[in-house]
């Protein structure tokens, strides 16, 4: 049978259950004393990421990567050299054996530079030498069977229609550079997002800590409250009923501590997985988070576009560029070209090369080539897929900048709005705390209930709260702020 002793006693089971497990917690948490933690400030934090964070190492050897690429647009109208070497023997049959031989045997080779310009000119300048032996020819007929040739040879190739002007080259040029510019400045985004994460676990570990210290002095409190309320109810100065909700209001800070040690062990999990370390303790102690610390925080400065701005106008000008590329790639082709030479031929090298060194025997060619593609209409559409794709890019990049200008203002008036709500919880807190020591003042005197204490308590906890909870919010703003380019 039950009796009304029952609530009581199931009431201090669960107080004690909930004691030993928050003294345990207390004891893993605090096994080093505070003061004698070593203390690791933002900043050095922030360079225990840097070094330690595969992810950050990753974008920023990526980064590396792409700014030793970034020239490499230039090689696409960079001079090069070139050559040729081979040796062969011909014995089709001849028309005039006597006259042509049964066999010709060649060795050859050429030597030169050339240049893909961005005005839509191609020039080679190359040295050929040849050396050709007939056999089987009559010597009466063929006196020097064996010669050499040899010569410079200048060929130069103008595009007047597909990649007039250069266009086509220009373009790909510009394609690529921006492709590159692009990554570069994604990878560069990628690492200021993972500072700003890194900062935010930062500040959440503080913010944590702070409240563990609040939650425990609120429970060192209502503990107070109990043991007062446990006096008077012996010395039966007060009702029974007073001191069970002192019981209970001891159990729910004991569970409001146990929140703010989960939060405080997640907090710390968060840290040491950002900077690579594998431990669910944080050792150091952290910067403390006070009036000093807010008033601190200056507005960063904008010196540029944020990086992922930037991805954005790049790959909008890349598109653009590849969309010219591809219009000039479909376009039918009309080059003029002109090949021009020296020539020496002598059965002795030596005189070869010195004949073709003089302008007794030049030779050239001029004229005009054109390829046009038949399906011109396939052509049209798929010029028009690539300006309509190249506007899709441009939009693109419109609205990122459009939103990142929206998103920075907002940030700037919710900086604004959290320090006056700061300003105002402190104040709040001041008078909670007020509040409260002076009804505890007048529950000593007998004035007052047990139960308004307790709810004076609740307020002055939870104002406790509100100013952290603010202060967080603050950090983190400040955090994504700093992302848009100003304060390292």
């Amino acid at each position: 049978m039950k009796t009304k002793s029952d609530p009581i006693r199931i009431g201090l089971a669960l107080c004690s259950i909930l004691c030993a497990s928050f003294a345990a917690s207390s004891a893993n948490a605090q096994s080093l004393p505070a003061a004698s933690r070593p203390r690791i400030s933002l900043d050095e934090y922030l360079r225990q990421v840097e070094s330690q964070n595969e992810g950050f190492q990753r974008a920023a050897r990526a980064e590396e990567a792409f700014e030793l690429r970034s020239q490499e647009w230039q090689l696409l109208t960079s001079p090069y050299f070139f050559g040729q070497a081979q040796t062969g023997s011909d014995r089709k049959e001849t028309s005039s054996p006597s006259l042509m031989g049964n066999e010709t045997r060649t060795q050859a080779f050429a030597l030169g530079v050339g240049q893909r310009t961005n005005f839509g000119l191609d020039a080679k300048l190359s040295y050929n030498f040849a050396n050709t032996e007939i056999k089987g020819a009559d010597p009466s007929l063929m006196a020097n069977p064996s010669f050499a040739t040899t010569g410079p040879v200048a060929e130069l190739t103008y595009s007047l229609w597909k990649n007039g002007f250069g266009r086509e080259v220009r373009s790909n040029q510009e394609a690529q550079e921006a492709s590159v510019l692009a990554q570069k400045y994604g990878e560069q985004f990628t690492q200021t997002q993972l500072r700003a994460q890194a900062e935010a676990a930062y500040w959440r570990l503080s913010v944590a800590r702070e409240s563990v210290t609040a939650t425990r002095e609120s429970l060192e409190r209502a503990e107070r409250s109990r043991d007062f309320m446990s006096r008077q109810a012996r010395l039966e100065l007060s009702d029974r009923a007073e001191l069970l909700q002192s019981e209970a209001a001891v159990a729910a800070r004991k569970m409001q501590s146990q929140q703010a040690l989960d939060e405080e062990a997640s907090a710390a999990r968060a840290f040491n997985t950002i900077r690579g370390i594998e431990s669910n303790e944080v050792p150091e102690r952290l910067s403390v988070i006070n009036d000093d610390l807010i008033r601190s925080l200056n507005l960063p400065t904008r010196d540029q576009a944020r990086a992922d701005v930037r991805v954005a106008e790049q790959q909008a000008r890349a598109a653009k560029a590849s969309s010219r590329s591809a219009g000039e790639s479909s376009k039918p082709a009309v080059d003029l070209f002109l090949n021009a030479g020296l020539n020496g031929r002598d059965p002795a090298t030596a005189t070869a090369i010195s004949e073709s060194l003089s302008t007794d025997h030049p030779n050239y060619a001029v004229g005009l080539k054109v390829n046009i593609p038949l399906q011109q209409g396939i052509a049209a559409r798929a010029r028009e897929g690539y300006e309509i794709q190249a506007e899709s890019s441009d939009l693109a990049y419109r609205r990122k900048a459009y939103e990142t200008e929206r998103e920075w203002t907002d940030l700037n008036q919710r900086l604004g709005e959290s320090r006056k709500r700061l300003d105002l919880a402190r104040k709040l807190e001041e008078a909670q705390k007020a509040k409260l020591e002076a009804e505890r003042s007048r529950l000593r005197r007998g004035r007052t209930t047990t139960y308004t204490v307790i709810q004076f308590e609740e307020d002055f906890a939870n104002a406790q709260l509100n100013r952290l909870r603010i202060e967080a919010e603050i950090l983190g703003i400040y955090s994504q702020l700093k992302t848009f380019g100003g304060l390292k």
